[in-house]
Parts: C-alpha cells; sequence; structure tokens
C-alpha cells in the first residue's frame, strides 16, 4: 500500500525539501513492523475505522490503538532524526 501525502510549496527549493520529507516518512512507515504497518496504513490511508479493523483483522481495538502509538513514535523517531530541528 502506497503512502500518500500531498504538499504544495512556492519554490523549487521548498518543494524538493517536502519530497525529500516525504521520503523519509514513507521509509519510516515502510519499515514498520508487517501488523503495526498495516493497522496504520488501515487507518491513516483507508480511513477505516478501529471497530472495523478489529472485525477484519479478529484484533481488539485496545490492540489497534496500542499498535498505533507504537507506528507513530516509530515514525517521529525516524523523522526527528533526520529532521533535529522540525517541531513535531
Amino acid at each position: 500500500m502506497p503512502v500518500e501525502l500531498s504538499i504544495q510549496s512556492a519554490t523549487i527549493e521548498g518543494e524538493m525539501i517536502e519530497q525529500e520529507m516525504l521520503d523519509t516518512y514513507r521509509k519510516a512507515v515502510e519499515e514498520l513492523p508487517e501488523r503495526c504497518k498495516l493497522i496504520f496504513l488501515m487507518v491513516r490511508e483507508e480511513k477505516l475505522k478501529h471497530k472495523e479493523i478489529a472485525q477484519i483483522l479478529g484484533i481488539t481495538e485496545g490492540t489497534i490503538e496500542q499498535q498505533m502509538n507504537i507506528a507513530i513514535k516509530k515514525i517521529l523517531a525516524v523523522v526527528r532524526k533526520h529532521y533535529p530541528s522540525l517541531r513535531l
């Protein structure tokens, strides 16, 4: 499942920086453990509700919350590593 984000910049330099940041984000998502990545993408990309995901995967909504927290922490860690001055 590809990660698609859209950011628009007013300058070529800005576009290059944004593309680099998107690439970093996509790489961070791809590096997530498989189950964590699946749940993250179902929530963020497919816009499924936690209840729907729980039914599809046969897990609890609490597990989805835990996996989303793990995913967000791991993604933020990667982004912060590459962009330490970025405020997230």
